[in-house]
């Protein structure tokens, strides 16, 4: 199967694509690479600079911070290490495949090169950005919530 048919298939999961037109997306398609992980292997260390942000197209990963599963996510579509590269800053969390992963990814520097070559597609994966990492800060709190009631 190729690429563009796995984002084809599982493109009603993925937020960071919604609202965006097909012959958008199809540009997009262009910048996404696909990377697998085997169990075991860490994604993305926390406190260090980033370099991707990832999809989830098959598999499951935890999300912990200094030592600590904070969270396990096996969504197709479910996007993580956003705010690294949008922030600017060093990543957030530590993502651990927990067994073999499928994922696509996108670097933080075609996200850059996205801003200059198509600043209004970049504007939209913003938006879909911006919505994604309000929708985390939320769980963020329940799962902040669920820790401090131990």
């Amino acid at each position: 199967m190729t690429l563009k048919e796995k984002i084809t298939n599982i493109l009603p999961q993925i937020s960071l694509l919604g609202g965006l037109p097909e012959k958008d997306i199809e540009i997009i398609i262009d910048i996404f690479s696909e990377k697998k992980f085997s169990k075991g292997d860490v994604l993305i260390h926390e406190d260090t600079p980033p370099d991707y942000c990832y999809i989830l197209l098959s598999g499951e990963i935890e999300i912990s911070l200094n030592n600590k599963e904070l969270l396990i996510i096996d969504d197709a579509g479910a996007i993580f290490g956003l705010a690294g590269p949008i922030g600017i800053q060093n990543d957030l969390f530590t993502i651990t495949a927990l067994a073999d992963l499928e994922t696509l990814r996108i670097s933080t520097a075609e996200l850059c090169k996205l801003s200059q070559s198509s600043p209004e597609i970049f504007g939209m994966l913003m938006f879909n950005i911006a919505r994604d990492l309000a929708r985390g800060l939320k769980m963020s709190k329940e799962v902040i919530s669920t820790l401090t009631k131990v």
